[in-house]
């Protein structure tokens, strides 16, 4: 009992501590991306970004796919956790072995 306990609060706070660590690791790499830019105002705009933008750029996809999952699993989670908190192990019906 005690680690369906621990697996419900898990699924219940999971999504939002997600969620702040996306959150904060986006707001680093964005002050990192833009501290490691050029401050040149004429700077010509087609010029080949650097690997620093392009590695910046593929991080912030990976955290924007990572925010995406811990938006949705914020409901999923919740839901399901608050089920294994308020049901007992006996009222579950038993799962029917192969």
């Amino acid at each position: 009992m005690r680690k369906r306990n621990t697996v419900a609060w898990i699924m219940i706070v999971g999504p939002w501590v997600l969620l702040v660590v996306v959150l904060a690791v986006f707001a680093i790499t964005g002050f990192i991306v833009s501290k490691s830019m050029p401050s040149v105002v004429g700077e010509a705009l087609t010029a080949a970004p650097s690997m620093r933008d392009t590695i910046g750029r593929v991080i912030n996809v990976i955290l924007g796919f990572l925010g995406v999952v811990a938006v949705l699993g914020i409901p999923v989670g919740t839901a399901v956790g608050v089920y294994l908190l308020s049901t007992k192990r006996d009222q579950i019906p038993p799962s029917p072995q192969a």
